[in-house]
């Protein structure tokens, strides 16, 4: 149809002009051009922020940091390096079901110390980790100079721990990574396993430094019904009243004897617990620290656990039982099956009197007539039990605890401080008696 008004043809014309315009600015497809285009770089050492990883990365390797960020060496000149590609965790074996030492940053470098098995995660090297080492993720890394680096053998997965589930109201905590639930608030305390990622669980405490929290865990499961997890791993609710809860006594590692060459052996993982049985319900003789190794002379029944030789210093048979869980073996296909020895005779204290010291054992402990594993032994608290203490040797590493008359005529034992959660007042120093005759 004809249009007799140039008013009207005025209009039309602006309009078309106006849409060409607009198709002109978007590419003349309708599509809005995109925006926030971020190009990946890997040419500086650092990023500015954990969350600075470019939109690339793999959902699984790609983390938001939570915790702390993993401190790495630098590589010398012309050694094995590994530059983190886009923002990855260092984890405690190659897998993501493995507990997180920390985060490596996307551009960062780490010295590459060997290579799985399967070739699809690098080793690299972290002061702060057991032994010194831990797993990145190959598609996150680019790799230099790392042909013909060793590889290293696959750490076993760690059992999962489960700790007991928090009400609504409940002091509590819930993990952001998996984690290891330890003994004591330190990664020097071994480990009863991990709790993954998501889980929560009821705050009993926090450590004095406020690093670590105390949560419950399952008695039939832990002994002591407690551990610790790391305050960095986590987020917390209602505990601003929870109980400052102090430390025990942090172990000593056992020096274990050299093995002969081409013997079966056994490597410590981590910080893990001697014992004189296959079981959680045996005693302690010491803790092995990580990458220690000892000659392997039996497996039990199920091949949880394996018989290592110690010093007859602290086990006066010379063996003693490692969980599999945290060792790593050579040459072990033959070793003979051990049976379990007798689980030895439980002493029960009487309940501590109100407004007296009272001590909590968190592992079966000997009960013995001196300080000392030279002494005698009456028999075992169980994990979880409370007496009384009533004093301490002068150096504080064992105490004095109230027992049965019909286990000792004298009414009381000893026990090592280090297996002890103390509640209470001070603790006097007490005579000692007389070591035995060797």
């Amino acid at each position: 149809m004809k249009s007799n008004d140039p008013g009207k043809m005025l209009r039309i014309i602006i309009s078309l002009t106006i849409l060409a315009m607009i198709i002109t600015a978007c590419g003349g497809t309708g599509t809005p051009a995109p925006e926030n285009i971020v190009t990946p770089s890997v040419e500086g050492p650092t990023v500015s922020a954990p969350t600075a990883a470019p939109a690339t990365a793999a959902a699984t390797t790609e983390p938001t940091p939570v915790g702390p960020v993993a401190v790495l060496p630098t590589p010398a000149a012309g050694s094995p390096s590994a530059q983190a590609l886009v923002n990855t965790w260092v984890l405690a074996g190659p897998g993501q079901e493995y507990p997180v030492y920390g985060a490596m940053l996307g551009g960062v470098t780490a010295q590459i110390v060997g290579i799985s098995d399967n070739s699809q995660y690098w080793v690299v090297s972290v002061p702060v980790a057991p032994q010194s080492q831990g797993w990145v993720d190959a598609a996150s890394i680019q790799a230099t100079n790392a042909d013909g680096v060793p590889v290293v053998p696959t750490p076993p997965v760690p059992p999962t721990v489960i700790p007991n589930q928090p009400s609504a109201t409940d002091p509590q905590v819930t993990t952001v990574q998996n984690v290891y639930v330890r003994s004591g608030p330190g990664t020097t305390y071994p480990a009863y396993g991990v709790v993954t990622a998501g889980t929560s669980g009821i705050v009993l405490g926090v450590s004095e430094d406020s690093e670590w929290w105390m949560v419950r865990l399952p008695p039939e499961v832990v002994g002591a019904g407690y551990g610790w997890v790391p305050a960095d791993y986590v987020t917390s609710a209602n505990t601003s009243n929870v109980p400052v809860v102090k430390a025990p006594a942090a172990q000593t590692p056992v020096t274990l004897p050299a093995p002969s060459s081409g013997v079966p052996t056994a490597t410590a993982t981590d910080y893990v617990n001697l014992r004189s049985g296959p079981g959680t319900n045996y005693t302690i003789y010491g803790v092995a620290a990580p990458g220690a190794t000892s000659e392997v002379v039996g497996v039990s029944q199920d091949g949880s656990w394996w018989v290592v030789k110690v010093p007859t210093t602290i086990a006066s048979s010379g063996q003693a039982w490692v969980s599999a869980s945290y060792t790593v073996t050579s040459n072990t296909a033959n070793v003979p099956v051990v049976p379990a020895p007798p689980v030895p005779p439980t002493v029960t204290p009487p309940q501590p009197p109100s407004g007296s010291v009272i001590g909590t054992a968190t592992e079966p402990i000997n009960v013995r007539s001196g300080p000392g594993s030279q002494y005698h032994s009456y028999g075992v608290v169980p994990a979880g039990t409370q007496g009384q203490i009533i004093g301490m040797n002068s150096d504080g590493t064992w105490y004095q605890v109230v027992i049965p008359t019909s286990v000792a005529p004298v009414g009381y034992g000893w026990v090592s401080a280090a297996y002890v959660q103390v509640s209470g007042g001070n603790i006097p120093v007490v005579p000692t008696p007389a070591p035995p005759a060797a």
